[in-house]
This record gives C-alpha cells, sequence and structure tokens, in this order.
C-alpha cells in the first residue's frame, strides 16, 4: 500500500503524462477545424467571418486577415466589452455564453494574427480543464475504490482514450462540456450520501448543475435523466420523509434556475439551426435509432474490450448485491453508467451528425466500468486487483496505440497554395468561408472580393494568376477544387 509523498508523487507523475501527451497531439496538428475558427470569431463578437462581409475589397496577407476576423483588442476594457456583449446573445444557439467568454477571458492581452499560436494558446485552456477533469475523475474513482492503485488505473482508462484527447485539442466548448458533466456527477455522489442535505450544499450543488446546463443544449438531456433516476433514488432513502424531499427538490431547481439565468438568460428561449436539425431526426426516428445504436460498437475502439467489460461489469454488480465484501457504491455507478449510456443514444440519435465529438463528455464515465471490475478483483484477492488493474491498463494503451486522434489533419490546402505560386484573388461570397482560410492563407498579399462587382472590378486590371471561389466560375478553367473552395487559371 502506497501513501504519503509516493502516492501525492504517483499521482503528479500521471497528470503530467496525461498533459504531455495532450501537448504532443497538439504540436502534431498542422490544421484548423472551420468551427475553430468560429469560436475566435465568436468570442471576440466579432462580424467578419461570421454573417457579416468585410465592405471594401481587401488586400492583405494571411497574418491580417486572422488578425481582423478573431482577437483584435487585447485590452481589458476591450474584453469586458466582449462579454457583455456574448452575456447578451452569443450567436450561436446549441451552446451557451460560457465557454465563449472564458475563452474571450483566456485571450485578454494576446493578439491573434498568427494561426499556429492561437491554437496553442486556445487549447491550453482545454489543457487545464482536462488537468481538473482528472483531479474530479481521481476524486470520484478513489471514494468508490478506496485504493489508489484502481483509481490510477482507472484514470489511465479514462484519459489516455485517444477520443478524449481528441478532445482536449479540440478548440471547442466540448472538453468544458467534459469537465463539468464530471464535476456534476461528483456532486451527484456526494448528494446521495446524504438526499436531505443543507441549503449550503444544496446552492453549491445548483451552481455546479447550472454551470454543467450550460456547456450545450445535449448537457440539458444528461442533467434531466440523471436528476430523475436521482429522484427515484432519494424517494427511497430520505426515511419516508417526502415533504423534506419535496422541498430540498424545490430550492434545488430554483437555484440552479436562478443562476443559470443570472449567466445566460436567453439560453433557454432561442432557437437555431441546429434546434431545427436535432426535431428534424424526429421524422425518420426509426432510422437515426438504428445508427445511434450502431454507434455504440465504437466505444470497443475507444476504450479496451469494451462489450466484454461492460458484461462482466453487470457480473460484478450483480455479485456486489450477493456478497457483503463487495459492496460498494453501486445506486452512484449504476446511475453514472446508465445514464450515459441513455444520453449517448439519444444524442446520436438526434444529432446533426453522427460524429463522437458530440459525446466526448461520455468517455471517461464509461470507464467507471473499468473501475468497478477493478474493485471487486482486488476485494477478491489483492495479487488479482494487481493484476486485472495491470490488464486493463495494458490493454488500454495497446488500445490508444491502434486508434487515431483526431484533428490531426495538414494545412496542405491547394487553394491557399497558389497563393505563394502567383497573384491570387479569392471570391468568397458567403463571410462564414473565410474561416477555410485562416489556418493556411500564407503571409503573403492577396486580393480578397465578396461580390461580383468587386470581383470584375479587379479582374479588369488583370495581373492575376489564379482565382479561387466558393461559387461556380464556369468562364474560367478549373485547377484544382478542396472544400468549399475551387481553384481557377486566371489566365
Amino acid at each position: 500500500m502506497i501513501s504519503g509523498k509516493r502516492v501525492i508523487a504517483a499521482y503528479a507523475i500521471l497528470i503530467i503524462s496525461m498533459i504531455l501527451l495532450r501537448e504532443y497531439w497538439l504540436f502534431m496538428r498542422q490544421g484548423l477545424h472551420v468551427d475553430e475558427s468560429m469560436s475566435f470569431i465568436l468570442s471576440a463578437y466579432n462580424p467578419y467571418g461570421f454573417d457579416k462581409a468585410f465592405p471594401d475589397v481587401l488586400k492583405l496577407t494571411g497574418d491580417q486577415l486572422r488578425g481582423a476576423m478573431w482577437f483584435n483588442d487585447v485590452t481589458i476594457s476591450g474584453m469586458l466589452g466582449d462579454i457583455k456583449i456574448l452575456w447578451v446573445f452569443n450567436r450561436d444557439t446549441p451552446h451557451s455564453n460560457l465557454y465563449y467568454s472564458l475563452l474571450r477571458i483566456w485571450f485578454t492581452g494576446t493578439s491573434s494574427d498568427k494561426f499556429y499560436f492561437t491554437l496553442l494558446w486556445a487549447v491550453q485552456l482545454n489543457i487545464v480543464l482536462s488537468v481538473a477533469s482528472m483531479l474530479i475523475f481521481s476524486h470520484m474513482a478513489y471514494q468508490l475504490s478506496r485504493s489508489h492503485l484502481v483509481t490510477i488505473s482507472s484514470v489511465i482508462v479514462a484519459f489516455i482514450c485517444y477520443e478524449t484527447i481528441s478532445n482536449t485539442i479540440f478548440a471547442r466548448p466540448y472538453q468544458l462540456q467534459e469537465t463539468m458533466t464530471l464535476a456534476f456527477l461528483s456532486m451527484t455522489m456526494a448528494y446521495m450520501r446524504n438526499v436531505l442535505p443543507s441549503t449550503k450544499f444544496i446552492i453549491c450543488y445548483s451552481i455546479v448543475t447550472a454551470f454543467t446546463l450550460l456547456t450545450g443544449y445535449f448537457s440539458v438531456v444528461y442533467v434531466f435523466i440523471v436528476m430523475l433516476m436521482v429522484l427515484i433514488y432519494a424517494m427511497f432513502n430520505c426515511d419516508k420523509n417526502y415533504k423534506d424531499l419535496a422541498l430540498t427538490c424545490l430550492k434545488f431547481a430554483l437555484a440552479t434556475s436562478i443562476v443559470a439565468y443570472a449567466i445566460y438568460p436567453p439560453y433557454f428561449f432561442v432557437g437555431g439551426s441546429r434546434q431545427s436539425e436535432a426535431l428534424s431526426k424526429s421524422d425518420s426516428l426509426h432510422e437515426n435509432m438504428l445508427k445511434a445504436v450502431n454507434t455504440l460498437y465504437d466505444i470497443g475502439t475507444y476504450h479496451p474490450y469494451f462489450w466484454f467489460a461492460f458484461g462482466v461489469f453487470i457480473i460484478c454488480v450483480v455479485a456486489s448485491f450477493l456478497w457483503k465484501k463487495a459492496d460498494m457504491n453501486k445506486s452512484f455507478i449504476l446511475i453514472a453508467v446508465s445514464s450515459t449510456m441513455i444520453w449517448w443514444l439519444f444524442v446520436m440519435t438526434f444529432a446533426p451528425y453522427k460524429v463522437p465529438r458530440y459525446v466526448y463528455p461520455a468517455l471517461p464515465v464509461l470507464a467507471f466500468v473499468y473501475t468497478t471490475i477493478m474493485i471487486i478483483a482486488e476485494r477478491i484477492h489483492k495479487a488479482l486487483g494487481i493484476a486485472v488493474c495491470v490488464a486493463i491498463v495494458s490493454s488500454s494503451i495497446v488500445t490508444y496505440k491502434a486508434g487515431k486522434v483526431d484533428y490531426s489533419f495538414s494545412n496542405n490546402k491547394p487553394y491557399c497554395n497558389v497563393a505563394l505560386s502567383g497573384e491570387t484573388i479569392y471570391f468568397i461570397s458567403a463571410p462564414y468561408r473565410l474561416n477555410g482560410l485562416t489556418d493556411c492563407l500564407p503571409d503573403k498579399q492577396v486580393t480578397i472580393v465578396s461580390n461580383q462587382d468587386q470581383f470584375d472590378k479587379e479582374m479588369s486590371k488583370s495581373g492575376f494568376d489564379h482565382i479561387v471561389s466558393d461559387k461556380p466560375l464556369n468562364e474560367f478553367t478549373k485547377v484544382d477544387s478542396y472544400g468549399y473552395f475551387t481553384v481557377y487559371s486566371a489566365r
């Protein structure tokens, strides 16, 4: 049994290793997802690159374009002004102002004209949040197991998963969602120890729940599922003191609503394209449910032999009911795992795209499946516990090596490369498509126009070798195409 300074050293080495692993994959990144550029624009409350075209013909370099679209006011007063406007309406209805406000504060005093620095600095916020996730998860795993070996092994399973790494290095709100999901579950675990807590605890629980709700609309569903299960648990464990339980629920609901509304008033009262897309999935509900079920098989590529482990997990939970020595906080484990599985199916049924980023926050929670197995193994015999921990950790490392961390794509894009081989004019009719240029446009002056009149006027001056456009230009010879853009020869 390790203790004292060795325990602290073991956890420190583990967390530092997980940080370095994420930094490694971050530094491997060469390109930017358009949604990440949109994160910067939304946080800085910049209209250009979102819903407004630049009014005039632009003659600028890649750095100048990034500076114009991203964080271009480094002052504290500028930051406070943006935070105030984000509080009124953040322009991204599936999310609240929470992540964008944090990101805006994070960039105070920092310019963002350099693509690589901007990406690195933005993801450092996620790194901080991921450390918070690890600490919260460690706390819960230790509360369940009372074993540092099981806790450390559980943290490795949860955070060496290549999709949790992908989540951290992706500059979008999903890392914050993961962190707050774990914080919410940690508070839920504490609540389940005393279902009639003090008012002080209710306020703390409400604050964490409100922050969790504000990380994204799908989090609202997750909180609802968990709270429904916890309410049923509380009804069976309140010693029939239903009046006090009802009062506790009322205080909690009221405090959560007040905090959530104070942070972002429009959150529950606006619609948007993403909500419409999600609701449209109900028109083909059966088909989308089948697709959601199929995505469950992917969990086996994220966590080692997941469905086999899930079967063993069920056996372990049953054993905890029958064998006193195997007893553990099975109520919390069952609520955490089952609510996450139900939420996964819901999200993948109604998500606009069946991509893993929508369920990233679920992956650390599902590691409790392995935690349960390791707890039971250790209680059967210490040597068996060590062997099972080693086997699970080894399998997790093998699974990580066999996987592929997302967002490690290249910024070697033909529509940007042409700017290096001759004079280039960019005809970008849709403002948001400017985001496609932010990670690859070189530090060489190019011309950017947004409408036909500007394009015709600039072309009359001649001198251009290449045209890059987001709309068809049939009078010119097509050279290449990639994403939104087509490259044409101007000669």
